[in-house]
Order: C-alpha cells, then structure tokens, then sequence
C-alpha cells in the first residue's frame, strides 16, 4: 500500500461528517484490510453529510459559526450501526434509525445548496446514510466482501452509538484528512 498523494493542482477540500468513535474498534482492521487507500489518508469511519464542502480557504469563522448555529437546533440522539449493506462497489454499515441521519442531511443540503452532495451525482435521489467500511477491489468482488464483513462483524452489530457532534474535516496538503471543527449538536 502506498501513502496519500499530496493535493497539487486544485484546492484542498471539505466535508461534513459524523464520525462515529464507538465503530473504530470494530471496523478498524477491516477498514485497514479493504479500505486501505481512506485509512491511509486518516479518514475516520464516519457517515458523510455532506461531501465535497466548501474549499479549506473558503472556511472561515464565519462559516464555522453559521455550522455551528445549524447544528444546534439538532439535538443529539442515539443510534445503532445494525446491519451489513452494500453499493455496487462498496460495503457499509447501516445507522438505524435512518430518519435522524436523513434530516440531518437534508439540513445539510438545504442550508448549502452551492454544494450539491457528491458533485450532484446522485441528484434526486434518496440519501442512503453509511459508514463505508471496504471497497470491492481486483481480488475480492462485493457479495463476496459483503459475505466476509457479514461473517466478520455481525457478531458485534448491533453496535450501539451516539450522536454529539458534527466534524468539518479538512483534506491537507500532503493527501491526508484532519479534523478541522466540531460542531456540537444541541449547542455547547
């Protein structure tokens, strides 16, 4: 496995996440085993609200402030990862119940809507909350990889979670990802 690529050329990026501390334990060496590229840049398992954000030089305080307004009007809530799913190309961890992560999505994109989720590609869709923990790759394809995670992490879902805060994590210039904010649900 090779390292994270420096980010030359374009702007460093954004996104708005849930990172879910009571999964790393779990998930953590799945992750390094089928999700080695994210795990190499330290993105935590998280489930996406919004990515891409804004550029790193476009976040300033007073968009910092605006995050932290919004997500005070959401209380926190507890939630568990209940279940194994998968995409086309990935395999993930399912939040349960939905609806919190939902809203809180919608919040998301109603109040940025200059930052269609995922460049607008799935535009008009439901959103599908995740914590993506593999990818399929040359040696493994998805049912398979859904068949391992099944065998390897179901004896320890459901996990329960809570939710508190809301990171703005931050690409670096070297490729890697940081936390950049966190946001409390509820205010401080």
């Amino acid at each position: 496995m090779t390292g994270p690529e420096p980010v030359r050329g374009r702007p460093q990026e954004t996104a708005l996440s849930l990172v879910v501390a009571e999964a790393d334990s779990v998930v953590a060496d799945f992750r390094r085993r089928y999700l080695a590229a994210t795990v190499a840049k330290r993105v935590p398992p998280h489930v996406t609200l919004l990515y891409p954000f804004a550029t790193a030089d476009a976040v300033d305080g007073g968009l910092i402030s605006s995050l932290e307004e919004l997500y005070a009007s959401v209380r926190p809530f507890d939630f568990e990862l209940a279940r194994v799913g998968r995409f086309d190309a990935h395999v993930w961890l399912a939040p349960e119940p939905l609806d919190h992560f939902v809203e809180l999505i919608r919040l998301t994109y109603e109040n940025f809507p200059e930052y269609p989720a995922y460049g607008g590609e799935f535009a008009g869709s439901e959103p599908t909350p995740h914590l993506t923990i593999g990818g399929a790759g040359e040696r493994t394809d998805i049912a398979a990889l859904a068949s391992i995670a099944e065998r390897e992490l179901g004896g320890s879902l459901p996990l329960p979670c809570v939710a508190r805060t809301v990171s703005l994590l931050e690409e670096q210039p070297d490729g890697t990802w940081a936390k950049r904010a966190e946001l409390p649900l509820g205010g401080r």
